[in-house]
């Protein structure tokens, strides 16, 4: 009786990943365990009071006024800001769970951190998800839950590769049966990519852009599969600055210049994976033939960065369908395995 009283009165039980910028949160029996959460983890401030977060606050976040702060609270992966996550995740929690009894217990959470965390890292994560209501807190490495994510349940003893590409960093490892192999950070990832276009403006022609038509540019014609972009006429128009008078003008770009500016750090994507295979052992090269390498986190969603790795390495190269949420779809499939 007691045991039925206690789950009644008990909130579902939580998977959580803030490590990629956005904040996926899955609930248990939710929807058949879709996401409940997928929000940038952002928030806009003035003073003292939080004007917005989320969708709304990435959308205001290039237009702010100076008195205004942006705020991110998750910095390469981890927390930077524990008082503005605590509040993001009490936030999230009391949302999802608003149709619920006040008198109910925290949810148990499962939540990703990175490969390479801290003792420190995770305690911080740890004491502002129990500030924020959750119970029975248990991290899990990132990677290692996206093998899961990917896989759709716990994997078999097959070795592969996994790169993450996040919004602000890198993380590639060699893994089998749950367990990491060998693993490291690359401090690079999406936001990289935006910040070359922008670059290549300023250095390369007589214009600049700022990172939101960068953005636009990467998502609309860029490429790294290179030979295609050669060939290629498309051209997107983008609003930018004449850099001599300080006007706003009105820029043609080249699916080519997209691709060119983009080069380095797609040369770091090439030499992660180069640096990663050297830990390998000769008896893994059967299985990583087969199972290649597979991408998640932001940095999937670039055109052609499977074509770069293949072309590049003769290396095969997947994008998971779940790019974006294989790591809490891993934790969600963990935590419903830890009874």
């Amino acid at each position: 009786m007691f045991e039925f009283l206690t789950k009644a009165l008990t909130l579902p039980n939580l998977a959580i990943d803030f490590t990629s910028g956005n904040t996926f949160i899955k609930q248990e029996n939710e929807n058949d365990g879709h996401l409940v959460v997928d929000e940038p983890a952002i928030l806009i401030m003035e003073d003292e009071t939080i004007l917005s977060t989320g969708k709304k606050a990435e959308q205001l976040s290039h237009k702010v006024p100076e008195v205004v702060r942006v705020v991110r609270p998750i910095e390469r992966g981890s927390i930077a800001d524990s008082e503005f996550f605590e509040h993001l995740m009490k936030t999230y929690i009391k949302e999802i769970n608003k149709r619920r009894s006040l008198f109910c217990l925290g949810p148990d959470v499962f939540y990703a951190c990175p490969i390479n965390t801290t003792k420190t890292n995770e305690k911080t994560a740890n004491d502002a998800l129990d500030a924020a209501g959750a119970k029975n807190i248990k991290s899990v490495k990132t990677l290692v839950a996206a093998q899961v994510g990917i896989c759709g349940k716990i994997p078999d003893n097959k070795v592969t590769i996994i790169l993450n590409i996040g919004y602000e960093h890198t993380e590639i490892a060699v893994l089998s049966m749950c367990k990491i192999h060998a693993a490291f950070v690359e401090q690079f990832g999406y936001k990289d990519f935006v910040e070359s276009i922008v670059e290549y403006f300023r250095t390369e022609t007589e214009f600049s852009i700022g990172n939101k038509k960068a953005e636009e540019l990467l998502k609309s014609i860029g490429t790294l599969n290179f030979e295609e972009a050669k060939q290629s006429n498309a051209e997107k128009t983008v609003t930018g600055v004449l850099k001599r008078t300080s006007t706003p003008y009105e820029i043609d770009v080249s699916k080519a210049q997209v691709s060119m500016a983009m080069m380095q750090p797609a040369k770091q994507v090439i030499n992660c994976i180069m640096k990663i295979l050297e830990e390998t052992t000769d008896d893994m090269a059967e299985d990583i033939r087969d199972t290649g390498v597979q991408i998640i986190g932001k940095g999937a969603e670039i055109l052609g960065i499977d074509d770069l790795i293949e072309n590049e390495l003769g290396q095969k190269t997947s994008i998971p369908d779940n790019y974006r949420t294989a790591i809490v779809d891993g934790l969600a499939i963990l935590q419903k395995n830890d009874r």
